[in-house]
C-alpha cells in the first residue's frame, strides 16, 4: 500500500491509501487486452457471409463497417438465428443491414480498462468495438478476452485485473431485464 497526504489531509490529519492494485487498475488500457485487426462484414453482405466469419474466428459477433472502416453496426449469432426463424428463408438471401444493431457503443485503445468494463456493464454487452481517433475500427474488446487474461497465472496477468472484475461485469450483463426493456 502506498500512503500519501495532500495539504488538505495534513491539516485535518486524515490519511488516504491507494493500493498498488488500484494504481495498476487505473493505468491498464484497452489496447493491452483487445483483439487487434478483427474480421468484419459490410452492411450489404449476407448473413451467410457473417456466419462464415463467426465460424472462422470462433466468435459469436461480427462488427459491421462501411467502406472507410467506420463501425455502422454489430451482428450477433443470436441476431442471425432470430432472422432465419422470422423470415423462413436462407441466410444467403438476408442482408446484414436489415438485421444488425446500429446503436453501437465503442471505446478507444487508450481508454482505461475500468471504463470499458463500466461501459459493458451499463450497456449490457459482452463485446465492444475499439476505434481510433478517426473512428476507424482497430480492434475488439470482449469479456472473453478479459476473462482469459484475468484467469492467467500471476506472472502473466495484467496487474490490477482480477477475476472479481470479470464476475462483476458478467453479473451486470446477465441481470434480468425489466419487462419494458425486453426485446
Amino acid at each position: 500500500m502506498l500512503t500519501s497526504r495532500s495539504p488538505a489531509t495534513r491539516e485535518s490529519n486524515l490519511r488516504y491509501t491507494v493500493s498498488r492494485r488500484d494504481i495498476f487498475r487505473w493505468l491498464m488500457r484497452v489496447e493491452k487486452l483487445m483483439t487487434a485487426a478483427p474480421r468484419t462484414a459490410r452492411p450489404h453482405d449476407s448473413l451467410a457471409d457473417a456466419v462464415a466469419v463467426m465460424v472462422e474466428r470462433d466468435c459469436g459477433w461480427v462488427p459491421v463497417v462501411d467502406d472507410a472502416d467506420h463501425v455502422v453496426g454489430v451482428l450477433t449469432d443470436r441476431d442471425v438465428c432470430l432472422a432465419a426463424y422470422d423470415r423462413g428463408t436462407t441466410l444467403a438471401s438476408i442482408a446484414i443491414e436489415g438485421v444488425m444493431h446500429t446503436d453501437v457503443h465503442v471505446c478507444h485503445p487508450t481508454d482505461r480498462l475500468e471504463d470499458a468494463l463500466a461501459l459493458m456493464q451499463a450497456r449490457r454487452v459482452r463485446r465492444v468495438p475499439v476505434v481510433d481517433g478517426d473512428d476507424r475500427l482497430v480492434g475488439l474488446l470482449s469479456l472473453s478476452d478479459i476473462a482469459r487474461r484475468a484467469g492467467m497465472n500471476d506472472a502473466d496477468r495484467p496487474r490490477g485485473l482480477t477475476s472479481a472484475d470479470v464476475a462483476h461485469t458478467l453479473a451486470a450483463i446477465c441481470a434480468p431485464r425489466a419487462a419494458d426493456d425486453a426485446y
